[in-house]
């Protein structure tokens, strides 16, 4: 089970002479069973999750068999599906060069269902050395996620209304909340109003 831990900014910009190498610190985290949580400033992701290749063809070592799952989670209403493309460990924000394949995840939480998955092929002269699977996910939904039709419908409607924002009202319903407050005339709001009268 992985759990999260949170990452101050000034973790990632330490002296270099200070600084394990990536693979180090994403082994840590393997051998943790941890994952990060970035704090908020960071500019392309918000989680990273260590995955570890058991190919004995890339050496002996463990330190040579770790990459990672970098996720980046968005709440708005629009499609941001082009930064997927964005997300490279060659970003100064990340800096995890591996030669290993990763994955790069992009959540739009609050948006029609929608998956895409990409897996680019090596490229020649390309600065960063590796492949990586992209996966766009939008929506909170069945479409995107089948593994919620294992439960009713309650729990996807309760995930949608963790993610959405609450709608700002409208200067009408603000001017009518205001109207309506005091209005109520029944004899137990007015014994309640009286008796308050009393006590101050």
């Amino acid at each position: 089970m992985l759990s999260s831990i949170d990452i101050p900014y000034k973790a990632w910009v330490l002296p270099h002479s200070d600084r394990c190498t990536a693979s180090e610190w994403t082994l840590r985290h393997w051998h943790r069973t941890s994952a990060v949580q970035c704090c908020h400033l960071q500019p392309l992701v918000d989680k990273m999750i260590p995955i570890y290749f058991d190919d004995p063809n890339l050496g002996c070592e463990d330190i040579e068999r770790v990459s990672q799952i970098f996720i980046s989670d968005k709440a708005g209403k629009n499609s941001n599906q082009r930064d997927l493309g964005f997300i490279t460990r060659t970003h100064s924000s990340i800096n995890c060069l591996s030669p290993l394949p990763f994955i790069a995840l992009l959540l739009d939480l609050n948006g029609e269902s929608k998956l895409d998955v990409s897996f680019g092929e090596r490229e020649p002269n390309h600065p960063e050395t590796d492949r990586c699977l992209r996966i766009y996910a939008s929506g909170v939904r069945r479409a995107t996620f089948p593994f919620l039709r294992a439960y009713s419908t309650e729990v996807e409607t309760l995930l949608e209304g963790f993610i959405s924002k609450p709608e700002v009202p409208s200067s009408d319903a603000r001017l009518h909340a205001l109207v309506k407050y005091g209005s109520t005339v029944e004899k137990s709001h007015m014994r309640w109003e009286s008796g308050r009268r009393h006590a101050e």
